[in-house]
């Protein structure tokens, strides 16, 4: 099952915001996901804690993965993020 999803925030403590509601909103929609949230949250926290804060500039964090149950039991499991600063 994969996802992706990207967001956009003026700030660092924002883009975490809005990072928690989205997967929030992912794992009510795919409750097979649920168990990634916290450690797709610790990702993606880890990556936007590496950008300078810029006034004048938005955080954007996307996210991409993949999740694979099978009888219950998680088979796999991928994440890709990508955090920036760009240009509002």
């Amino acid at each position: 099952m994969p996802y992706q999803f990207t967001i956009q925030a003026p700030s660092k403590t924002e883009a975490q915001l809005q990072l928690r509601t989205k997967l929030e909103e992912l794992t009510s929609t795919r409750p097979a996901y649920a168990g990634l949230r916290n450690q797709v949250n610790l990702a993606a926290a880890a990556f936007i804690a590496l950008l300078d804060e810029d006034p004048a500039k938005d955080v954007s964090v996307t996210i991409t993965g993949e999740f694979t149950r099978s009888q219950s039991k998680v088979q796999a499991a991928s994440i890709s993020v990508s955090a920036e600063l760009v240009a509002r």
